[in-house]
Order: structure tokens, then C-alpha cells, then sequence
């Protein structure tokens, strides 16, 4: 409906064009060329659930509901241009007395006329005639005399448009933050700049810290660095100093040895001219210079050539010292260097670290900005870092702002309509007056002339999803007859219960659908399929195929499931968006469903309150009756039902019948359950798909006696669907009313059912106490109620009824003594029949007396009845002995035991039967009394100091059941 409004306002002021003038099928067309955008049509093969979502829209989306009125208050009043002042005050009592908001607080509670026009036009109910034939009537005629009413011009307000686009924009703008934010807090998660905690402040003040610490490590390296800088600077000039003192040092060796080399020429030359003296030759200028400087071979030794030879050892021990002090500084200048390497490499790094740093901050503080920005926005005080987007976008505010812009799209939606009325109206009115004429301007035989008259219809049906923007039908009503078949004609189709459809039946609908909504669930009821033959096997279809394409295997949702792009999986199997919060049940209701359906996917947010009728959400009574041969019906489950409803409503009081609702996998059982209980939702499991009560009461109806039992509990429970709509049907209490024993023995989803209520649960069962949970001992008494029955005593012995009455309290015999008081006078005073079971036996009641009494009984013609038997086995009786052995191994008196037993054989024949394993206690005297519960008759002689506790009943389908489970 906003993308709607903000469509409509875009075109708001460009006219509606007349089409095919003077002609029957005249038309407007709207500047939106009959698209039909946003027009959604609900559909699905679900009667009930496509009805109920019909009427809660009407119920709780006013739209045009103030034009409705107008057609009430004022009938057919023609639209003029006078009175004003009278507009004006009709438009001031329709603000006061309708509402064109969802506000309903009085809804319900009819007081003017203005009441009886809650319910909008928002949806069209169509589909089967009844609906079709209201919506004619009620609506699409409210709506077209509504707008033809003069004083419709006065609901016009120009400020709601401004308003709608305000909420708009501001809607936008808290989710680009959202948006904006979104990316931020990416970007930190994706650097690490978060941390795990996802707390902004922490981070930054890590971040802070980090910073100090890089800070104070690049100081303290860059000093290192400058003060290795100054030594390597120091280093290198002294060994350029020294290099050049070497390179001297060379120099004056050189020279040195020059002058060495000449001194012992000379004094060689000095030699050889004093060993041939030529006095002439004395007179030479350069020979007499000669000896001037030479004046002898001494001074030639002493005076040059041994000077020279200290001087030239002393140059080569400084040379050798400087060269040895060049390697050394050499040394010293490669330790700086790579200390200056390493102070550089770490210098980068923490550069680079403090960079990322800085970075961090940087991404940090812009979240804190933008955090701090979306909370003020949202109302928040919490972080928001942990928050999904899922939650942001659903925040309270934006909720309450998206319902604001709803309810102001739908005055946008309403301002267009009322703007255009007279081209509305116009269109409606091709619509037909009655559903025998719908669309009957552009009726077109086996549509022959529908791409003639396609434009037309878009046109029409634009207009009528202006007025009524969403139309439900059932599939089986989705015709030609409704929908002319044109592709695209509808923007959004919504199937709902789609795990209940045949894939097939929604060809049609979709051809007409521009895009759909599959809503459904395939693990819950799967479709009614009216025919059998796979003709799939027929085709050309690839065998492995086979199973995904059958229409027999497969429903709507499955296909939308597999074909869809949005999809989750559960286990093995792709679903589409899997809505794994469930919030209708209490947690315990939900286990079964969710343990062997969901795969524990789903969270159940209701939380378990045990504080209910018989202690727990989750029951199973254990009633056992014989189903009717020819039907399935089961009076014993139906008497017991009416009673839970009875005690239900003594609990909640009579408004509580409205929250009670009966369902039962067979229609002839809920027939028969109507009759019987008045006021209560009863019907099948299928009826009840989509719907939910505060109390569901399920009846199972087998017996474990019939031969089509087993048959029951494959329709039953060979799969988990049926039970899961059943479990799912309960908001508060889920009670189940059947046979215990016989679940327990399908070896189905019905065991795993009754396991599941005797996990999370409560049982209650007069028939074996092993299947009770000793924590709801304090309740057996609330449930045992449930077994109560009225006396039919005719038939059975005054002096038996009155010694019975002395022993029993409000139907209850307790403790082991009254228990063997009231067998003895059973066996006393019975007239047609006597039937026990007792698993164990003792001679400790099989004594004289009891033999007596019995020898009486049958002296009478009584038939007298023992089906006895504990422990497993093939044993006959006879092998008394080993059956002693087996049951009563613990016992001292097995010896008496036995003869006993023999005895009794010998008495009974036939009528003493073994019939291991049994845990039920029986005493059924004359076919009409019958009490069952916790007391071996047989084999407690009433001197034991445990407890014992029976029932008494008389509800006949209970008593047959009895005697046909143990033959009796």
C-alpha cells in the first residue's frame, strides 16, 4: 500500500483518459494504463483459512470506510455543489463518528450507524456465490453510492499527501542510516577493529592505548635511531681521518725508502770512488759536492741510512696500527649499520602499525558517530553492535512508523480514489450489479474477443483494486468466470496453506500473476488427492525426475520450495524461507513437532505453565473403548472428551468454551462429537489446518481391538504430518483422548507421540500405571474424574451394590484390605458373570474361602472368568510349575502357589486363561461394574501395606472394551 501511494502520487494530477466513448464497454483509463500494480489476490484450497483472512482484513484495515457511511447515513443523496456548511459539519461528525485509522478499541460493540460500518472495503471477498453475492451487495454497491454522494468532496484533505511523504522520506532516512551504519560496522568487523565483544568504547579505548604504546616505541626508536645516525656519522669521518693518516703514512714510507735506497747507493758509490782516488777527478763540481755531503762511510751509516731505518720501522708500526684500527672502526661502522637497518625496519612497522592505528580510529570513531546518530533515532540505549539487521530495521520506532505510513498510504489510497471518483465509479459499474452479470459488458464466448476487450478489462479491474486492494478467493472458485484469463493481470499472488495444493491447480492462477507469494508448510497436511494413477510413468519424464515432478508425491509448497531463489535447509531438504520462530504453542506442546519434523530448527519462544487442569500442557488420558464396527466412531473417547470440556469450563468458567476445540483424524467421529458436545469447535485435523485454540483436545478413536486398528494408525501416524497440525493446533494445553496401549504398539509417529507427552508431559491411565509419572500423583485424582460414569446397577445384587458402597468413596476403593473385601462379596453375590485379571496369582487369596465362594459361583451357573500372566512367555498351563517359577520366583510359597493355581485350572478349565505379558488389574462383576486400577486381585490378600486404588465404571463402550481386550 505505500509503494501504492507513492505510485498514485506520482501521477496524482494527470487525468483519466475516456476510452471506446458511446459504446457499451466505454471505459477510463488511468495514467497507470491498467498495470494493476500492486493488486494481490489471496487465494488457496483452504475454504475456512482463505474466509477468516477475508474477514480480519475488513475487520482490521478501515479503508473507505467514512464513503461506506456516507451511503448509510445519507442514501442516495446526488452529488451537488451547495450546503456547504452542512458539508463541513457532516465531515466533522464523520471524524468523530468513524475512523479512517486502525484504531478499534470499541470494535464489536454496535451503538450508531457509523458502528455498523467498521469494516472497510480493504478486501474483496469473492470466490463461491455467498461471499460473491455479499461483496455485490455490501461493498462494491456501498462503495459506488458512497462516492456518488455529494458529500464525499468534503472527506478531501490535501495535507495527507504532504504528510504521507514526510513519513516517506524520514522512513528512508532511518534506513540509510541503518544502511550506513550497517557498512561501518562491516568494515570494522572485516579489519578486526571491533574485537569480539563488538563494544565501540572498549575498542577505542584499546585502540587508544595501543596508540600511546606504538607512540611512545617511536620515540624511543627514533632517539635510538638519531643517536646511531650521530655514531655512524662519528665513525665514518674517523675513518676517513685514518684512512688519510694511512695514506700519508704510505706516502712517507715511500719516500722513506727512496731516500734508504739512495743513502746505500751512495755509500756504495762512495766506496768505489775512495778505492780508485783519481785526484782530478776530485775537482768535479758534482763529485765534490759529493763527498762534501758524504763526507764518510760512517757519516753515511750513521747520520742517513740508520735515522732512515727508525723512521721507516716507526712509519710501519703506526701504518700497521692504523690499518689494524681502520678494520676495527670498519667493524663498528657495519654493527651501526645494522643496528640502523633494524631500527629502520622497525620503524616502518610501527609507522605502518600506527597508520592502521590511526585507520582503526578513524573507522571507530565514524562508527561511534553513526552508532550514536541510530540510536537517537531508534530510542536506544543499548548497543547497537550486536544488534542484526533484521533487528535494526524492526525497531519499535520503525515499526510504529511503518503502521503510521500504512495508515497514511491507505488516505493516500482513499484521497485518489475519492479525487477520481466519477472515472471510478464509472468502471465499477461495468463490474456488474449482481455476480450472475460480473464483467458482463466484455463477456466473451470461449474468449474469443478478449484480446479485443484486454485493455478494457485491465482498466476495470485497476479501478477495482484502487477500492479494494486485495480479493481472496478459493482456488476452486479462481475461473474464467472471476478472472478473465489474461497474463498479468494480477501483480501479487498470495497462496496460503500451499502444502495442502496440488501443484497442478495453480497453473492458472500464476498464468495471471505477474509474481507470487507460496506460503506453506508440506510437513503438515499434505493435499487430498481425488485420483490415483501416476501418469508419470507414462511420460517422456526422466525416471529420476520422477519423484521431484509427480503431482501424487509433491504439493505447491514443495515445488515453490526447489524452484525458489530464497531458500533455507532442513536437514537433507531445500525449503524456501524457513520461519523458525514459533510463538503460538508453550514450548512442551511444540517438542514432537519440532524433535521429528523441523529438525530442531525451530525457537520456541512460549514458555511452559504447568499451573493448568490436570497439571501439565501436555496430556494423554487413557481411554479405552471399542470402536463401531461399520464406522469410525468411538463413544467411550467422545464421553470422555464432553467431560474435559466440562472440566475445563468448571476451571475457566462458560466463556472458556470458545477456547476449547475438539479435533479427530475422521469425520465420523466429529459428527458424532457434535452431537454430543454443544458450543465447541469440533471438527477433522484438515478442517482445522490454520486455525489454533487455547485447548486442544485430540481424539485418536482406535481401539487396539478392531481388525482395521492397524490400518487406523498407518492413516494416523506412517507420517508426522497429521499429528504435527494437531500437536500445532494448541496455544496453551494439548490433551490427548485415546488408547495408550494401542498408540504405544503402532510402531509410528503415534508412539513417538505418546512417548513425547510421557517425556514432557502428563499420562494418566487406570489401566497400567507404569505409563504414569509418579511427579503428578497429586493430580490422578483430577483426571481419574474422567473415567466417572452413571451406575447402571440392573442386573446386579442389591447386597452386593450395598457392600460396595460401604467399601467405595466417591467412586475410589482404597488400601489392599477393602480391595480383597469387595472380591469376596463379588464372588458372593455375582449372578451372570465374574471376570478377573490379575498378573500375578497367590495362594495366599486362593484359600479355602475363595474356593468356596468360587465352587458356589459356579454351582450357580455363574461364568466365572481369570486371565492371569506376568512375565513373557510361550508357556501352556500345562507347565503350572514353570509358570510359578517364572512369575513367582521371589516367592517362599511356590509350592502353594502352584497347587493353588492347579486348582484352579482344574475348577475353571477354559475359562482360567494365561495371557502374559499383563499389567491390568481387573474385576468386572455381572458385565456392568468394573474396576480397574493398581490392585492384584489374585494375589493380595489385603494384609500388604502398600497402597492400592481403584476405579469404579460403568460406561458401557469402556466395559466392552475390557471384555473384548482380555475375553472376558
Amino acid at each position: 500500500m505505500v509503494k501504492k501511494a507513492r505510485l498514485l502520487i506520482q501521477v496524482w494530477d494527470e487525468p483519466w483518459q475516456l476510452k471506446d466513448k458511446g459504446q457499451i464497454r466505454a471505459y477510463y483509463q488511468s495514467p497507470l494504463a491498467g498495470e494493476n500494480h500492486y493488486s494481490m489476490v489471496i487465494t488457496s484450497t483452504n475454504n475456512k483459512a482463505v474466509d477468516n483472512i477475508g474477514i480480519e482484513l475488513m475487520q482490521e484495515v478501515p479503508f473507505l470506510n467514512k464513503v461506506l457511511a456516507l451511503a448509510e447515513i445519507h442514501g442516495d443523496k446526488a452529488e451537488t455543489e451547495e450546503d456547504w456548511d452542512v458539508g463541513y459539519a457532516f465531515e466533522n461528525d464523520l471524524e468523530e463518528d468513524s475512523s479512517m485509522t486502525t484504531e478499534h478499541e470499541d470494535r464489536g460493540h454496535s451503538t450508531s450507524a457509523m458502528d455498523l460500518q467498521k469494516e472497510g472495503v480493504f478486501c474483496a471477498r469473492l470466490g463461491n456465490m455467498t461471499n460473491k453475492t455479499a461483496f455485490v451487495a455490501q461493498k462494491l454497491e456501498g462503495t459506488i453510492k458512497g462516492l456518488q454522494h455529494a458529500d464525499v468532496a468534503y472527506l478531501q484533505n490535501v495535507d495527507l499527501r504532504n504528510e504521507f511523504v514526510a513519513s516517506l522520506s524520514l522512513l528512508e532516512e532511518i534506513h540509510r542510516q541503518i544502511d550506513v551504519f550497517q557498512e561501518q560496522l562491516q568494515v570494522c568487523l572485516e579489519r578486526g577493529d571491533l574485537g569480539d565483544q563488538r563494544e565501540v568504547l572498549a575498542a577505542l579505548a584499546e585502540c587508544k592505548n595501543e596508540m600511546e604504546r606504538t607512540g611512545n616505541n617511536l620515540n624511543h626508536l627514533m632517539f635510538n635511531q638519531g643517536k646511531y645516525a650521530q655514531h655512524k656519522q662519528e665513525k665514518e669521518a674517523e675513518i676517513t681521518k685514518l684512512q688519510e693518516f694511512i695514506r700519508q703514512l704510505k706516502l712517507d714510507l715511500a719516500r722513506g725508502e727512496e731516500e734508504r735506497r739512495q743513502a746505500y747507493r751512495d755509500k756504495e758509490l762512495f766506496g768505489r770512488w775512495t778505492a780508485f782516488r783519481h785526484r782530478l777527478l776530485f775537482f768535479l763540481p758534482a763529485r765534490r759536492r759529493f763527498f762534501k755531503d758524504n763526507p764518510t762511510l760512517a757519516y753515511i751509516q750513521e747520520v742517513r741510512i740508520e735515522p732512515l731505518n727508525q723512521e721507516l720501522q716507526s712509519l710501519q708500526g703506526q701504518l700497521q696500527q692504523s690499518e689494524d684500527l681502520l678494520l676495527s672502526c670498519d667493524v663498528e661502522l657495519s654493527t651501526i649499520v645494522s643496528h640502523l637497518y633494524t631500527i629502520n625496519h622497525e620503524l616502518q612497522n610501527l609507522i605502518a602499525l600506527r597508520t592502521g592505528l590511526e585507520q582503526r580510529w578513524h573507522n571507530l570513531m565514524l562508527l561511534q558517530e553513526r552508532e550514536s546518530d541510530l540510536k537517537s533515532t531508534l530510542c536506544r540505549e543499548e548497543s547497537l553492535t550486536t544488534s542484526s539487521y533484521y533487528d535494526l530495521a524492526n525497531a519499535p520506532v520503525i515499526v510504529q512508523l511503518r503502521r503510521k505510513l500504512f495508515e497514511q498510504a491507505l488516505a493516500v489510497n482513499e484521497q485518489y480514489v475519492i479525487k477520481y471518483r466519477a472515472e471510478i465509479v464509472h468502471n465499477l459499474n461495468q463490474v456488474g450489479e449482481s455476480p450472475q452479470q460480473w464483467f458482463k459488458s466484455f463477456y466473451s464466448e470461449n474468449g474469443k474477443r478478449l484480446d479485443q476487450y484486454e485493455s478494457g478489462i485491465r482498466a476495470i479491474w485497476e479501478s477495482f483494486f484502487l477500492c479494494f486492494p486485495v480479493a481472496t478467493t478459493t482456488l476452486h472458485s479462481f475461473s474464467e468466470k472471476l478472472f478473465q484469463p489474461l497474463r498479468g493481470l494480477i501483480d501479487t499472488l498470495f497462496v496460503d496453506e500451499a502444502g495442502q495444493i496440488m501443484p497442478h491447480y495453480l497453473c492458472a492462477p500464476l498464468y495471471r500473476s505477474r509474481k507470487a507469494v507460496i506460503v506453506g508448510d508440506p510437513e503438515q497436511l499434505e493435499p487430498v488427492r481425488p485420483f490415483t494413477q501416476n501418469l508419470i510413468e507414462e511420460s517422456d519424464v526422466q525416471k529420476e525426475l520422477h519423484d521431484r515432478i509427480c503431482v501424487l508425491k509433491n504439493s505447491v509448497q514443495e515445488y515453490a520450495d526447489r524452484g525458489s531463489e530464497f531458500y533455507e535447509f532442513m536437514g537433507t531438504k531445500k525449503k524456501g524461507i524457513i520461519l523458525t520462530e514459533h510463538r503460538r504453542c508453550e514450548a512442551s506442546i511444540m517438542r514432537f513437532s519440532n524433535f521429528h519434523v523441523y529438525h530442531n530448527m525451530l525457537v520456541l519462544k512460549q514458555e511452559d505453565d504447568s499451573n493448568k487442569l490436570f497439571g501439565a500442557n501436555m496430556v494423554a488420558l487413557d481411554i479405552r473403548g471399542v470402536k463401531e464396527m461399520s464406522f469410525h466412531h468411538n463413544y467411550s473417547e467422545i464421553a470422555a472428551c464432553k467431560k474435559v470440556v466440562d472440566l475445563l469450563i468448571g476451571r475457566y468458567g462458560n466463556h472458556a468454551v470458545q477456547d476449547i476445540g475438539i479435533i479427530t483424524p475422521f469425520s465420523s467421529q466429529a459428527e458424532q462429537l457434535k452431537k454430543s458436545i454443544a458450543g465447541v469447535d469440533i471438527g477433522t485435523v484438515h478442517t482445522f489446518q490454520g486455525k489454533e485454540k487455547r485447548f486442544i483436545l485430540f481424539s485418536s478413536v482406535i481401539d487396539g481391538v478392531h481388525s482395521k486398528s492397524k490400518g487406523l494408525s498407518y492413516v494416523i501416524g506412517s507420517k508426522p504430518n497429521l499429528l504435527n497440525v494437531a500437536f500445532s493446533r494448541a496455544k496453551e494445553q494439548f490433551i490427548w483422548v485415546g488408547n495408550i496401549e494401542a498408540g504405544l504398539e503402532s510402531g509410528n509417529y503415534i508412539e513417538k507421540a505418546i512417548h513425547m507427552i510421557q517425556t514432557h508431559g502428563a499420562i494418566y491411565s487406570l489401566y497400567n500405571e507404569d505409563y504414569e509419572n509418579p511427579k503428578y500423583a497429586d493430580n490422578r485424582q483430577e483426571a481419574y474424574t474422567v473415567y466417572e460414569d452413571k451406575h447402571e446397577l440392573s442386573g446386579v445384587d442389591d447386597r452386593f451394590i450395598e457392600s460396595m458402597n460401604e467399601l467405595l468413596h466417591a467412586n475410589v476403593l482404597l488400601n489392599p484390605r477393602k480391595h480383597h473385601a469387595l472380591m469376596l462379596k463379588a464372588m458372593e453375590y455375582c449372578r451372570s458373570s465374574l471376570g478377573i485379571v490379575s498378573p500375578w496369582v497367590n495362594s495366599n487369596v486362593m484359600d479355602e474361602a475363595f474356593f468356596s465362594l468360587l465352587r458356589v459361583a459356579l454351582e450357580r451357573e455363574v461364568d466365572v472368568k481369570v486371565r492371569f500372566g506376568y512375565s513373557s512367555s510361550k508357556l501352556t498351563l500345562q507347565e503350572i510349575d514353570k509358570i510359578v517359577d517364572r512369575d513367582n520366583y521371589s516367592f517362599r510359597n511356590k509350592e502353594a502357589i502352584k497347587g493353588a493355581l492347579q486348582r484352579l485350572y482344574d475348577e475353571l478349565d477354559t475359562n482360567l486363561v494365561y495371557m502374559p505379558p499383563l499389567h491390568t488389574k481387573v474385576l468386572l462383576v455381572d458385565d456392568s461394574l468394573l474396576f480397574i486400577g493398581s490392585h492384584n486381585w489374585l494375589s493380595n490378600p489385603g494384609r500388604l501395606l502398600r497402597e492400592e486404588i481403584s476405579y469404579l465404571i460403568t460406561n458401557k463402550q469402556t466395559i466392552e472394551y475390557v471384555k473384548k481386550k482380555f475375553e472376558l
